[in-house]
């Protein structure tokens, strides 16, 4: 992680704040599936900012949503938003970074985090059998992965046209 400047603390605070408005107040919902867009936010940080922000940040967005909406937080969610972010960092940072590879990879990463470290976690938080949740967030998982593989992409190109362009704080 490279020194931190007051615009990009203000971009990171900025992605934080928008995390958790897509993530609580902006999902698509059924009875069984529930899409959420908080991970717009948290890929446009990996692309810009690499995998230690990006950790960092859903870590902090994860903690303050929290607090704010449940009164209490799950360290192992926490996990497992923060391997979510290094994955984000992970695959999006790189100068040369392929779109559709990277993305399947970012998207895998989130996958793995949301199928086996959250799930988990709600299992243990729940005292559920784990493979009986795994069973019924499949759906959710593959709505959401399909979801990734679609905006990843889109949010890339977006991003090397903002760092193109200087509009955001180098790292």
């Amino acid at each position: 992680m490279k020194k931190m400047n007051v615009r990009l603390l203000t971009q990171l605070a900025m992605l934080i704040a928008l995390q958790f408005v897509l993530s609580k107040f902006c999902s698509i919902s059924t009875d069984s599936i529930r899409i959420g867009f908080g991970f717009v936010p948290m890929v446009v940080c990996g692309v810009l900012y690499g995998p230690g922000w990006t950790a960092l940040a859903y870590v902090v967005a994860d903690v303050l949503g929290g607090l704010l909406i449940y009164g209490s937080v799950n360290p192992f969610i926490t996990l497992s938003v923060a391997v979510c972010g290094l994955g984000y960092g992970f695959f999006l940072h790189k100068p040369g970074a392929k779109t559709f590879p990277h993305a399947l990879g970012a998207a895998l990463v989130s996958l793995f985090c949301t199928m086996v470290i959250t799930t988990w976690a709600l299992s243990m938080m729940y005292t559920t059998n784990f493979w009986a949740q795994f069973i019924m967030r499949l759906p959710q998982g593959a709505a959401m992965f399909a979801a990734e593989m679609v905006v990843i992409p889109i949010l890339m190109q977006l991003c090397r046209s903002l760092r193109k362009n200087g509009l955001v704080a180098s790292v």
